[in-house]
């Protein structure tokens, strides 16, 4: 049967690549045709929970995470995918608890250790952010994507100012990971700031 598009490019990536922003229902649609045809793809799977993320459907997101779980019981990105649809649900503990999940299948894993300091930062626990955040700069706050990480955890600290700076560090910096900010709700606390709104227009996502 002939590949569907870019689904069945999907199938084709590594079982840990990231899918690539998608937020329109028909984007969804062509991801669920491919998985008619690769019902078994981990990749087109995460594509398909990806889609319904940032399309808000967060119990649908756990659902289909879950799924996956059944599926392939030691997939670690489908632990990630469930913890962010946990962490919209404002079922915090579990998010993080999901996080650790997937921190134990693949140790250092960067979507779930930042996610997990961004859920931190929501429950409180402002020393282990401000841990993470001084790791990341360490680490060199050069580097390609941390200060997108940075921001995302300034940003559950509700420090609106330093998470500003460090998006624009990272525009700076073309990291290719910023169009996510149009999509992904953890940065809403940053939408109606004219920084963010300004940013977006640079980038043609305004």
């Amino acid at each position: 049967m002939r590949s569907p598009g870019f689904a069945g490019r999907l199938a084709t990536l590594g079982p840990n690549r990231p899918a690539g922003p998608t937020s329109t229902p028909e984007a969804l649609e062509e991801v669920e045709r491919g998985a008619l045809v690769y019902p078994d793809s981990p990749m087109i799977g995460m594509a398909k929970g990806v889609a319904l993320f940032h399309l808000r459907r967060y119990q649908d997101v756990a659902g289909h995470a879950r799924e996956m779980l059944v599926r392939h019981r030691d997939y670690a990105p489908a632990h990630w995918l469930l913890g962010l649809a946990l962490e919209q649900q404002g079922r915090h503990q579990a998010a993080a608890d999901e996080f650790r999940a997937c921190l134990r299948l693949t140790e250092r894993d960067p979507r779930a250790t930042v996610a997990l300091g961004h859920v931190n930062a929501l429950m409180g626990r402002r020393s282990e952010v401000l841990a993470l955040i001084e790791e990341y700069r360490k680490s060199g706050p050069d580097r390609w994507n941390v200060p997108y990480l940075i921001a995302l955890l300034y940003t559950g600290l509700g420090e609106t100012e330093f998470a500003i700076d460090w998006l624009n560090r990272a525009y700076r910096q073309r990291d290719n990971s910023l169009p996510y900010m149009k999509l992904d709700p953890r940065f809403d606390p940053l939408r109606k700031d004219p920084r963010f709104v300004a940013l977006l227009k640079k980038m043609r996502l305004g």
